[in-house]
């Protein structure tokens, strides 16, 4: 109440003994009364208002400002795991720029709590608006220069470092709605291949109305298109090329240590529910996991949380933002910029010297 008093805001009408009581009439009507007089408020009525419009109009513009750095902070990560991909993929040796935006990076990080005056977010966002456009740079400068590389070789082309056998049995995989929790085995290459094949041959039994039939071969012609999609798409990644036992050497220990115990052969469904154990310890989230699953198929999801799992662990520059990383790489893998095979084979090129058998 002093405080009021002293911003004009209210008074007092004091009784005696200071004793604060009034009394109203039948209607309600107060007939007197002892105590506080809110009265001095009535006038202060138009110059609060106006104050408190500009508290608003303060707190929208900070926090604006607020959210356009945090959109900024998630775009920089993204491209610093990007430069990372590349760089464990053998396109080019981001490591210095890495370092370079991570010093920069590390002063401006600073959580960004309610005592920063407006002027201190919006600097703030200003330094990595900067810092965006300098990654960004360093993304496009070399995205530009393959550009010419990728146009003289085939997509289905294999590293130089392969064999020169072709695995039939493919990891690739129909669509499914069942992304993450079945154990079946998963369906080869050739197999998927002679399912739509078989869709096509017409049924013995009789035939059904036109309308129904062309409604039928509609349905098939988008499923045969999906998988098209899909299966170029994969093709893209030279997750073909790769082997379980490939896969099995590559993978980290904690990796093999989610691995299901069973009394027999490993297989493909053993890794696949392997890399599903372990996505939470990644921080990789469920929606990550069927995104992943739809665009790459399990075995290519799986394929890249071991990559996740092998970023994380290494020694030099390893990855923290783990779930940034996964989510990077399938953004890639849309683009057609994702090359499994090229991973694989280099850490186990790394592991077991040149020239060794895996």
């Amino acid at each position: 109440e002093q405080s009021l008093f002293e911003a004009g805001a209210l008074s007092w009408n004091d009784s005696g003994n200071h004793r604060r009581y009034g009394k109203r009439d039948d209607a309600g009507r107060i007939m007197y009364a002892y105590g506080v007089d809110l009265t001095p408020l009535a006038y202060l009525k138009d110059a609060l208002q106006s104050k408190l419009q500009e508290k608003q109009l303060y707190d929208q513009a900070w926090m604006d400002t607020k959210r356009q750095i945090s959109y900024y902070r998630g775009q920089i990560r993204s491209l610093m795991c990007e430069m990372e991909l590349l760089t464990l993929d053998g396109q080019g040796d981001y490591t210095a720029i890495i370092a370079d935006i991570q010093s920069r990076y590390d002063p401006i990080s600073l959580q960004i709590r309610t005592h920063l005056s407006l002027e201190d977010v919006r600097s703030l966002l200003i330094s990595h608006k900067e810092l965006h456009t300098m990654a960004l740079a360093a993304v496009d400068a070399r995205s530009g220069d393959k550009c010419l590389e990728k146009s003289q070789k085939t997509k289905e082309m294999s590293p130089t470092n392969d064999s020169d056998d072709v695995h039939y049995n493919s990891t690739i995989k129909k669509q499914s709605n069942k992304l993450d929790t079945s154990m079946a085995a998963p369906r080869s290459f050739q197999e998927s291949r002679n399912e739509l094949s078989q869709s096509q041959v017409p049924s013995p039994q009789a035939e059904p109305k036109k309308e129904e039939k062309r409604v039928g071969r509609l349905e098939k012609q988008e499923e045969i298109k999906a998988f098209s999609d899909q299966e170029a798409l994969i093709l893209q990644t030279g997750l073909q090329h790769i082997t379980l036992k490939q896969a099995l050497n590559a993978a980290s220990e904690d990796f093999k240590a989610h691995m299901p115990m069973s009394n027999r052969p490993m297989n493909w469904a053993d890794f696949i529910e392997a890399a599903y154990r372990m996505k939470g310890d990644l921080a990789i989230s469920q929606n990550s996991w069927s995104n992943a699953c739809s665009i790459l198929g399990r075995t290519g999801a799986a394929m890249c949380l071991l990559l996740t799992d092998q970023a994380r662990g290494r020694e030099h520059n390893p990855v923290h933002k783990t779930g940034a990383y996964f989510n990077a790489m399938i953004n890639r893998a849309k683009d057609g910029e994702l090359h499994l095979h090229n991973s694989i084979f280099g850490i186990l090129k790394k592991e077991f010297g040149e020239g060794e058998t895996f």
